[in-house]
């Protein structure tokens, strides 16, 4: 008897713990509903708002939706209508009413809709799906529904119980998006837009794996030419054809492609040739070659006519009428008596002016002027001296040219001077006298004296030589003086 006793107060014992857990776990999930949501001193503290009648044994359709949410008050459960009236579970905690009866609703009717006070997206987007970066909106009694559609008018569905995080246009282009919010009594927000511009990317190219086709190609049979004319060239691709070639190998070529078909095609040499015509397309699919031939026979070149030399002299007209200064330089150990003159300075002064050109002897002829130094027995100048020179002009050119003229008196002391100009810059230069002596011997002895000249204009030359030269120029040929070596071995 003693042992019955015992075992039912120990089952008497774990059922009171097990009613005591219980109720010390509702009455933590009260707490934190209170905490939450300020109920603490109202109606709804109390366990009805999840216990039908406060029975703790039954459970209503908040605290089920509560058990959903894993004990947790979260937003989907304050925007869940538990009950069904007509009011979320957020909006009758709000006024007081139980969420999980549905007799108990707010008074009166709720005619005030949500306001979508935020809502943007992105300017631009490479993609349809487009990201909403803001989404909010309030209600008197709680928002209950978010939507989003391209027209302006309120979208009967397509409603969900949280704020979409993005949205999948149609197509591309410039697009408009409205947000909508409603609450548990219908009242359905006015819209909130904003504005994308969609730009989708070019889609891959399709693989193309198959090369043109060249259906025509054609060149003449025979050719008097290196450069061959294309008669026909006709290629098609499945794509389109992006390039042509020409080569007289029958390997593709990695080079010398170009966008439309070539009107000709130059080879090396002439012969019997074939070429070889391509195709390729933009994935660089090249087409199987086709082929023409053609002969090539040149017509002989006729070899150019010789010119012919050029006369001897030719350019020597180019100095007629022309003033050339003359200073002549004696060299070291030579003296004036070599020419037949007197006086003992280093250099001589002459003008040389070139009157005439023969071009059948070839003879360029001028009058040397020679100031002449002043005698030692008489300190008056004597009158210029006149030599008329006749230069055999071995060649010519219009700025340079090579004479050479024999100067003749005294047999004894008579010599050839050969003279070459050149122009450079106004200025004869190198020139060179060349005189040749014979000696009492009768031995022939070269002697040189250095010639510098200078092109200068008629203004420049002395008023006795100039005088003296148009009295030449009015004066008989057979009157013309010449210089001839007197007894004294002077010129006269």
């Amino acid at each position: 008897m003693k042992k019955q006793k015992t075992f039912f107060s120990a089952l008497f014992l774990g059922m009171l713990l097990a009613w005591i857990s219980q109720v010390e776990a509702k009455s933590s999930y009260l707490t934190q509903f209170n905490t939450k949501y300020g109920t603490s001193g109202t109606a709804l503290n109390s366990c009805a708002v999840c216990h039908p009648g406060g029975k703790t044994s039954q459970l209503n359709s908040f605290a089920q939706d509560f058990v959903n949410q894993s004990h947790q008050f979260t937003t989907a459960l304050e925007q869940k209508d538990s009950d069904v009236d007509g009011f979320s579970n957020l909006a009758e905690i709000q006024a007081r009413t139980f969420p999980g009866d549905a007799s108990s609703k707010p008074a009166g009717s709720d005619t005030t809709p949500p306001v979508v006070t935020s809502f943007s997206l992105p300017s631009t987007s490479s993609s349809l799906t487009v990201p909403i970066t803001s989404f909010v909106a309030t209600d008197n009694f709680g928002v209950t529904g978010y939507a989003l559609s391209e027209s302006v008018s309120a979208p009967a569905s397509g409603w969900s119980g949280s704020a979409p995080s993005s949205y999948t246009f149609p197509s591309a282009g410039n697009k408009t998006l409205y947000a909508w919010a409603k609450d548990a009594a219908g009242n359905v927000s006015s819209p909130k837009s904003a504005q994308v511009s969609i730009t989708l990317p070019p889609p891959p190219a399709p693989s193309d794996t198959t090369p043109p086709v060249v259906s025509s190609f054609s060149i003449p049979s025979a050719s008097s030419s290196l450069t061959v004319p294309i008669t026909s060239f006709v290629a098609t691709d499945n794509f389109g054809v992006t390039g042509y070639a020409l080569s007289e190998s029958g390997s593709a070529p990695a080079s010398g492609w170009s966008g439309s078909a070539p009107s000709s095609y130059t080879f090396p040499s002439a012969g019997n040739k074939t070429l070889y015509a391509w195709a390729k397309d933009a994935a660089g699919n090249v087409s199987s070659p086709k082929s023409a031939q053609v002969s090539i026979t040149l017509n002989p070149t006729p070899p150019p006519s010789p010119e012919p030399d050029p006369a001897p002299g030719t350019g020597a007209q180019n100095w007629v009428g022309r003033w050339i200064r003359l200073t002549i330089f004696l060299k070291k150990g030579h003296d004036w008596s070599e020419l037949g003159l007197l006086g003992e300075e280093k250099k001589l002064t002459t003008y040389l002016h070139l009157e005439s050109w023969d071009p059948e002897g070839q003879i360029l002829s001028g009058l040397l002027y020679l100031e002449p130094q002043s005698r030692e027995e008489n300190l008056e100048k004597d009158a210029p001296m006149v030599l008329p020179l006749d230069f055999l002009v071995l060649s010519s050119g219009e700025k340079e040219f090579w004479a050479t003229s024999e100067f003749t008196g005294d047999p004894s002391t008579a010599f050839t001077a050969r003279f070459k100009g050149k122009l450079v810059k106004g200025e004869l230069k190198p020139g060179i006298l060349q005189s040749k002596h014979k000696e009492q011997e009768g031995q022939e002895a070269d002697r040189w004296f250095w010639i510098k000249g200078k092109l200068i204009q008629e203004s420049q030359v002395p008023e006795d030589i100039l005088a003296l030269s148009m009295e030449e120029k009015i004066s008989p040929v057979s009157e013309k003086k010449s210089l001839t070596m007197n007894e004294g071995g002077n010129f006269d």
